[in-house]
């Protein structure tokens, strides 16, 4: 979860987890844009995942895109980054045209993995970077 001296003191109890839907088909989701943090040596990651139907669509650019600037915006988070792997493709470009830039790699499950940041984050440098997460809680900032 976020440290509160990431989010001027406040942070969510849990991760953050948004739907997508269409304007005109609320009623159905066709997508999901996910805001964690798995392990306390790795910032905030965004990740999104869009029913096949409706990728290629700019689904997830547009509600990525959107949720990384409330995010920057609305709690001052300054650091993020997107985590994917090598030949998921479509990924790192949806991850390059909101503005995140080459991160470095982490390792995950064992595995290389390549990372985005927000311009001006240092690059990781193999950092293990949990799918599912460490279950550690980062310690209380004040």
């Amino acid at each position: 979860m976020m440290k509160p001296s990431e989010a001027h003191g406040r942070r969510p109890d849990t991760p953050c987890i948004y739907v997508m839907y269409l304007k005109d088909a609320p009623a159905t989701p066709i997508g999901l844009i996910s805001f964690c943090r798995r392990t306390p040596d790795v910032p905030m990651d965004l990740g999104w995942t869009v029913a096949p139907d409706h990728r290629r669509k700019g689904y997830a650019s547009e509600a990525s895109a959107r949720i990384s600037r409330y995010w920057k915006d609305e709690f001052g988070i300054k650091e993020m980054c997107i985590v994917t792997s090598e030949d998921n493709i479509p990924s790192r470009k949806i991850a390059e045209s909101i503005g995140y830039v080459d991160g470095g790699y982490v390792m995950m499950e064992g595995k290389k993995e390549v990372a985005y940041v927000l311009p001006g984050m240092k690059k990781f440098e193999g950092q293990i970077f949990p799918f599912w997460g460490d279950g550690e809680i980062p310690e209380e900032d004040d």
